[in-house]
């Protein structure tokens, strides 16, 4: 599990008012409840399409879509 991921990503659902999982999920291309939620526990297999539909609903900048990407993959920002 990233926790890095979940807690900024709980921070931006706090910000955007969105109270559950659930709320968030109705927001991408996955249909079943229980396959978002094993993405989220291992989100390096979310595809792309699906975190930026997540990014987008939740005004995530590009800036932290960009350092959360990186947690996600293992990625650290140089400069």
């Amino acid at each position: 599990m990233n926790t890095e991921f979940e807690a900024v990503m709980r921070s931006y659902m706090i910000r955007r008012k969105c109270k559950s999982l659930e709320q968030l999920r109705k927001k991408t291309l996955i249909g079943s409840n229980t396959t978002f939620l094993k993405k989220w526990k291992y989100p390096e297999t979310f595809t792309a399409e699906e975190l930026g539909e997540m990014f987008n609903y939740l005004n995530v900048p590009y800036e932290e879509r960009f350092s959360l990407l990186g947690a996600i993959w293992g990625i650290t920002q140089k400069g």
